[in-house]
């Protein structure tokens, strides 16, 4: 694997404000305890796992830099219990399409912000997208990651070359966001380069024509001192 040498990255949500972003994961399986790793790395967000299996909640107590809570996601006292009024971001990934989607759906009874489903069965995806909630599909990440390893190299070595000293950084535009805005304007507001917007699981080039929507993620380059972008 290629590093970016001088790279620094992030994840920002913007309109959350300074403070570190809270998550609620439930289920404590592969998906649920590498999310929680990837989250709680550097302590940039607090994060919450929540298992209903006694013997897995121990094994997951061990070393790890997140809380462990055993109980059942689909209660909704237990949810009090954890805090999910104070949650700004949800993720259900268990291994049951069924029970993801019900906590999926008392997640938004208590008006999460951002709330993200894992989904295998194909028939729930679009049930899920009427509901306003979020679709992790392990078959489309499976392509796009394949996709990345086939294509990925050329577009590292790139980023390497035009990013050394830079600062990279992935930004969530809150879905609550009431305007769209133009690149060039969000460019300008925040002092960056943007490289391109992933929408809806697609990755979009930038262009001066493109324009940044609620929940996009934006995908940029902080402009610094000497440093010379496109």
């Amino acid at each position: 694997m290629i590093g970016l040498e001088g790279v620094t990255t992030d994840i920002i949500t913007l309109n959350i404000g300074g403070s570190k972003i809270r998550v609620l994961i439930v289920g404590g399986g592969r998906v649920g305890q590498e999310t929680a790793k990837i989250l709680t790395a550097g302590k940039k967000h607090k994060v919450t796992l929540i298992e209903k299996d006694m013997q897995r909640c121990e094994i997951l107590s061990e070393g790890l830099g997140h809380e462990i809570f055993c109980g059942d996601g689909t209660v909704p006292h237990i949810l009090e219990e954890v805090g999910i009024q104070n949650t700004q971001i949800f993720l259900a990934v268990t291994d049951d399409d069924r029970i993801n989607v019900l906590c999926a759906m008392l997640a938004k009874s208590f008006d999460v912000p951002s709330i993200y489903a894992r989904i295998k069965d194909p028939k729930w995806i679009e049930a899920c997208e009427r509901l306003g909630i979020d679709v992790i599909d392990p078959a489309q990440i499976m392509a796009y990651n394949i996709d990345a390893r086939i294509r990925g190299d050329t577009f590292l070595e790139f980023l390497e070359e035009i990013t050394r000293d830079a600062e990279f950084k992935m930004i969530r535009i809150s879905p609550d966001t009431q305007n769209e805005q133009n690149v060039i304007d969000f460019e300008k507001e925040r002092h960056i380069h943007v490289i391109g917007i992933m929408r809806k699981g697609a990755f979009i080039v930038s262009t001066t024509e493109e324009t940044i929507k609620p929940n996009d993620t934006v995908a940029c380059l902080n402009r610094r001192k000497g440093i010379h972008l496109f």
